[in-house]
């Protein structure tokens, strides 16, 4: 059974948490960013904890178990209270605490939780796999809720090419509080459907970036990492996928031109110059 001891020690461990006593010195707040993501009650009189999440997430889990409950004390829509001695695994209270974190970083402005979010980003491993098909998974039902109807069509983006990835050490995975949030491919040849392309240095290629919707900043935290390589970094993306573009248009990456891809299908492509160039 989770104890207050053991949720809050898990939590003082998750990136840029801080912890106070908001409400004197019965209470125990997990913050990040000055923003309390649980609450805890040090009196005795209440065996349970706060924690954020989304209106209809928590409807869900309200529904689903007999120890979340409607916050107390706090926002009815977003908050919910969670009993310690109920029937939830140490891995589900984990859970809970990590969405909480999540969700406050996302209600943040975009320089804020920028500052904030800490990726792990590393060469996938076998054992990734499964985890990134779920990704493409996810990706592909965030793009046909957008209308994107060209881009990533059928089974790809699939196995067959994360194992390419792989061989080439292209294959990259993100991660965000010891889960696998991300995907990208970073390729290090020259990409042959840019060969018309006017070319004034060396450049890394980002293909297949996806997350899974948990955590924002996905495809600025590749582009980062890609830039490290002290190239031109350069992606491409359909004219459909406004999500993607408005990114590059923050990113202040460069239109470069056209491109057909091996599907028919046409892409824009986009550069961000080296820092040496920039």
């Amino acid at each position: 059974m989770m104890d207050i001891e053991t949720i809050w020690k898990f939590g003082t461990t998750l990136p840029h948490v801080s912890t106070r006593s908001p409400f004197g010195p019965d209470s125990l707040s997990l913050e990040v960013g000055g923003k309390i993501f649980a609450l805890f009650d040090l009196s005795g009189e209440n065996n349970f904890y706060n924690v954020k999440t989304s209106k209809n997430k928590s409807v869900e889990l309200r529904e689903r178990y007999a120890c979340i409950h409607t916050a107390y004390h706090m926002n009815k829509d977003s908050w919910i209270s969670v009993d310690f001695d109920g029937n939830l695994s140490d891995s589900m209270h984990r859970s809970l605490l990590v969405d909480s974190y999540r969700e406050v970083l996302r209600a943040m402005s975009r320089k804020k939780r920028h500052s904030l979010l800490s990726f792990e980003i590393r060469p996938t491993i076998e054992s990734d796999i499964p985890r990134i098909l779920e990704i493409f998974v996810s990706a592909k039902t965030f793009m046909r809720s957008q209308g994107i109807t060209v881009q990533w069509t059928g089974d790809y983006p699939g196995e067959e090419a994360v194992r390419k990835d792989m061989e080439k050490g292209w294959s990259m995975v993100m991660e965000h509080c010891g889960e696998v949030v991300g995907t990208f491919c970073m390729m290090t040849e020259s990409e042959p459907t840019y060969h018309n392309l006017y070319c004034e240095e060396e450049y890394v290629t980002l293909h297949r970036v996806a997350s899974n919707g948990c955590v924002s900043g996905i495809v600025d935290a590749a582009i980062d990492y890609a830039a490290t390589s002290g190239k031109a970094v350069r992606i491409d993306t359909h004219c459909e996928n406004k999500a993607m573009l408005r990114c590059i248009k923050r990113l202040k990456m460069r239109p470069i031109g056209e491109v057909t891809i091996a599907d028919g299908t046409p892409r824009l492509v986009f550069e961000l110059r080296s820092v040496s160039n920039g």
